[in-house]
């Protein structure tokens, strides 16, 4: 789960379900923002709050959602869905937000994708099924 800064909105994960769904605060309603065949695993919120980059392990991917339109963010040009690798689970943004690593569990790499272009920038093996990462402030 993830919740908002402002506490208005929290979104939940389920990749049972094969959704994410936000939910606004004092509103017993959710609304769906992912469709069927997707297998939503982790997520993480860029810093404006605007942004939601989800994985999908079953999938092997990453996918932006604009939390403003509720909605897959897909301009053209931007390359979506954006490939992590064999089963892409954890992920953090580094300190100025300009990349994304994404922990790739069963291809062992962490994948580098360009905030700016939503493009992945290179792979790097890390070792045999990472499972976390942490992402030191300089």
């Amino acid at each position: 789960m993830l919740l908002k800064p402002d506490g208005g909105e929290l979104y939940v994960i389920s990749p049972e379900a094969h959704g994410l769904h936000g939910h606004q605060h004092g509103d017993a309603r959710s609304g769906g923002l992912y469709g069927p065949r997707l297998s939503p695993t982790r997520a993480v919120l860029s810093a404006d709050a605007s942004l939601l980059y989800v994985s999908d392990t079953a999938a092997g991917r990453v996918t932006p959602v604009d939390i403003f339109k509720s909605a897959h963010r897909a301009r053209s040009g931007e390359g979506f869905p954006i490939p992590a690798g064999d089963a892409p689970g954890a992920l953090r943004f580094d300190p100025a937000e300009n990349l994304l690593l994404v922990v790739s569990e069963g291809s062992g790499d962490l994948a580098v994708i360009r905030v700016r272009t939503n493009f992945l920038l290179t792979m790097i093996p890390v070792g045999s099924h990472p499972q976390d990462l942490a992402v030191k402030l300089f």
